[in-house]
């Protein structure tokens, strides 16, 4: 089994990282995407898949979060400096999590100068990913339009984009896999709650949209600590429970677990172990 999206390097596992790691190696798990958010956070990701080269990789970027918090042209030049000298290392496989986030945080909603800087942000990782010709791992909250369009006119060079923590509905969905653009999903703990259409922004149920997607083009995550599965909502998650969210997915597309993992592991190989 494949975690495609966790943050190992998380401060929530400093007490008991390498018992979690073993843990997840001894329940069946043979890879996993340690995800940067940050300068320090991918720093950290890539010293971390150093520390463990059997088990993770690591990818680098900074969060859309951090652009939200208008930070000046200088850092971002900085950022995106170190960013790219990261980037060449051999451990890091992906560039993300990058993207676009217009949630609103209770009653303050995300100004057009932040969704502006966030967008530059977005841009620059894009052009990254295209240079050093990995793929592009995205962060997208309430903003699937907005992203499609975007590497709908400038994505079309990077080897392979993958929507993390997917919860789009069916028209954007639609949408991802008519175009020609190399998209891939990957669902995390979310899918497996219970859901109603009518919840606020709440288009169509995430388990019908699952159904629209090609089976080989799914990946599963845990984006541990966060996002446990349902069985162990309000707990630390960690790489180890993504088994409940395979099963839940199995049953969904009606197969087996074992063929589920087949699948998984082949298109996990086919974007990062190219």
């Amino acid at each position: 089994m494949i975690d495609a999206h966790a943050h190992i390097h998380d401060a929530l596992f400093d007490k008991d990282r390498g018992e979690v790691i073993t843990r997840a190696q001894k329940a069946g798990i043979t890879k996993m995407i340690t995800i940067g958010t940050s300068v320090s956070e991918s720093r950290d990701a890539l010293s971390l898949a150093k520390q463990y080269p059997d088990i993770l990789y690591a990818t680098v970027a900074v969060h859309p979060y951090e652009y939200s918090k208008l930070p000046s042209l200088e850092l971002q030049q900085q950022w995106m400096r170190e960013i790219e000298i990261m980037s060449q290392e051999k451990e890091v496989k992906g560039i993300g999590e990058c993207g676009l986030d217009y949630h609103t945080f209770g009653n303050i909603e995300i100004s057009l100068e932040q969704k502006h800087l966030q967008r530059k942000g977005f841009l620059q990782h894009i052009q990254l990913a295209e240079k050093v010709n990995k793929p592009l791992i995205i962060h997208a909250r309430d903003s699937y339009e907005d992203v499609f369009e975007i590497i709908s006119l400038y994505g079309k060079n990077i080897p392979s984009i993958l929507l993390h923590c997917y919860q789009g509905d069916r028209e954007i969905t639609k949408k991802c896999i008519q175009s020609s653009l190399p998209i891939f999903f990957s669902f995390s703990g979310s899918i497996t709650y219970p859901v109603k259409k009518t919840l606020h922004k709440t288009k169509d149920d995430p388990r019908e949209v699952i159904q629209e997607i090609p089976l080989e083009k799914i990946l599963l995550e845990t984006d541990c600590p966060y996002l446990s599965p349902q069985s162990q909502r309000g707990k630390r998650n960690e790489p180890m429970f993504i088994f409940e969210t395979a099963t839940f997915i199995a049953q969904q597309k009606n197969i087996s677990l074992e063929e589920l993992e087949k699948v998984l592991e082949q298109t996990f190989r086919s974007l990062f172990e190219k």
